[in-house]
């Protein structure tokens, strides 16, 4: 693990207990790296929702089909032979 040291205003570090004890959290610190993951996982929703809208606004829809699915592998598969031809 790595570690980082942060210095707080007064009372911030009273305040970052006691919403660590209001969750269930053990220490200010594990409060700390609750709020950074819950951003990562904001972010990522984000960004999810970004490719998805771009998916979306990207074109006509197609059916995808089991074929539709095979003929993707199929493409795939041929790529990857000539690859490892070279």
């Amino acid at each position: 693990m790595d570690s980082l040291t942060v210095e707080l205003p007064k009372g911030m570090r009273q305040f970052l207990e006691s919403e660590a004890a209001e969750r269930g959290l053990g220490t200010a610190e594990a409060y700390l790296v609750e709020l950074a993951r819950q951003e990562q996982m904001r972010k990522a929703k984000a960004r999810l929702e970004a490719h998805l809208l771009a998916g979306l606004e990207s074109g006509p829809a197609i059916p995808v089909t089991p074929e539709f699915w095979a003929g993707l592998r199929q493409g795939f598969e041929e790529r990857q032979t000539k690859r490892e031809g070279q």
